[in-house]
């Protein structure tokens, strides 16, 4: 989101620029000053702007779309001062706008916003100057060590994150919907041919592409912290499964996908908020599911990550025992031999000067021990590395018996972000308040 001072310093270019033309008698014109955060209590977000029909003192209705479609309306009725009647060319005292957000950030996140102002005496209904320049809040920006870091959780992810932009760098991978940093669950043991997915199907396609995923809860109730709630798409559509053209991961050859709809009736619940205990580099995500109906057994990714793995080749397991970080192609960086583990993750950049790393208590050594006849107590880390896709990937799963409904699983994830040897120092700052 633009600062304010630019926003005012457009606003008032274009107040200069629109009072400088020579308008037609009635000719519908105004601006769009942008998008602010108003107030720490609903509602927050509000588009702002003034609107007239050149030449008339009275106020006129405005119309927001997100796109090609309507979201709401107004009267343009706010006090307006001297210089927007000049551009006005009346002496009319009421033309500026104020516009609440909220109740539509969960259909329309990170779309474009376009006002037009209606004609009061049915002509041309125009796009105001600024129409499309701005967008839905769809995320935040946090100071992180000195520097911004903006999350968002693009408009077609499905409320999963598409983007962390920090110092330069992206971390996030939002190649299809199946990446970047999101929540996942497989049931009845059939993998990826019963697989909810927060980001959307297989068939979603491109990020270009709208997601499967609806999004029916959307909020930014503080400036570091953002929450959404979906029902979350199947990774593969009725007919699809481990058979050409898809050859989904479903565990035997063959089988279709169990789903007989596109949307499952799950509920995903998130929130993400940045900075927990005074550590500004930790990213706190509070995640939830929803099972609705009886299974035979749950894999439940609470929190999983893709990351471009020419920026961060490099994966490191962190031994909790003695705050030390190992890559993985050290033998004492992972005892089961195996990319399940139950060390927190690392991923890094080459020269260390960007890191990512994800830590749960509930999966570390001291509460999920390995036995080696019956595997991990609650779950595990996983890391993988796809060369071929470019990606490398993190984890962290929680796998559960026979579930009956209806019923809830809750976790809480933490990742941190700054340089390699940052993350490993905020590691065991956060291991010892939650060891």
């Amino acid at each position: 989101m633009p600062s304010c001072s630019i926003v005012r310093f457009v606003a008032v270019l274009s107040m200069l620029l629109i009072s400088s033309v020579l308008y037609a008698q009635n000719t519908v014109i105004g601006v769009i000053d942008g998008v602010y955060r108003v107030s720490e209590i609903y509602p927050r977000y509000r588009v702002s702007g003034w609107a007239c029909a050149y030449g008339l003192p009275d106020s006129i209705a405005v119309h927001v779309w997100a796109g090609g479609h309507f979201v709401t309306g107004a009267t343009a009725n706010l006090a307006s001062d001297g210089a927007v009647a000049n551009a006005c060319g009346s002496t009319g005292t009421a033309y500026r706008f104020s516009i609440a957000l909220d109740d539509f950030l969960p259909q329309n996140f990170g779309q474009p916003i376009y006002v037009y102002g209606l004609s009061p005496n049915g002509g041309s209904n125009n796009p105001l100057y600024n129409a499309g320049a701005f967008t839905f809040p769809d995320g935040i920006t946090v100071n992180v060590c000195g520097d911004p870091m903006r999350i968002r959780t693009g408009p077609t992810m499905g409320g999963g994150i598409s983007s962390i932009f920090w110092r330069g760098k992206e971390f996030v991978n939002s190649d299809d919907h199946g990446r970047n940093f999101q929540m996942a669950a497989q049931f009845n043991g059939v993998y990826e041919c019963y697989n909810p997915t927060e980001g959307g199907s297989l068939s979603d396609g491109g990020p270009a592409n709208m997601s499967t995923t609806e999004v029916f809860k959307y909020s930014i109730p503080d400036p570091n912290e953002f929450f959404t709630g979906s029902y979350p798409a199947f990774w593969l559509r009725p007919g699809e499964g481990d058979f050409p053209p898809v050859n989904g991961n479903c565990g035997q050859s063959g089988r279709a996908a169990l789903n007989t709809t596109w949307r499952s009736n799950y509920l995903f619940y998130k929130t993400v908020t940045v900075g927990y205990s005074g550590l500004e580099n930790v990213i706190k995500v509070d995640t939830s599911v929803y099972i609705p109906e009886a299974v035979s057994s749950a894999s439940i990714e609470s929190f999983v990550g893709y990351m471009n793995r020419a920026d961060f080749p490099e994966v490191l397991t962190f031994d909790v025992t003695n705050g030390t970080a190992h890559t993985v192609d050290d033998p004492g960086a992972y005892p089961y031999g195996q990319t399940f583990i139950n060390r927190p993750l690392i991923l890094a950049s080459e020269n260390g000067d960007y890191a990512l790393g994800i830590y749960n208590q509930q999966l570390n050594e001291a509460h999920n021990p390995f036995n080696p006849n019956a595997g991990f107590l609650v779950g595990h880390y996983r890391w993988n590395q796809f060369p071929d896709y470019g990606v490398n990937d993190w984890s962290a799963v929680f796998d559960f018996g026979p579930t009956n409904y209806p019923y809830n699983y809750f976790f809480t994830d933490y990742l941190i972000i700054g340089t390699k040897q940052h993350v490993i120092d905020t590691m065991n700052t956060l291991h010892s308040y939650l060891p």
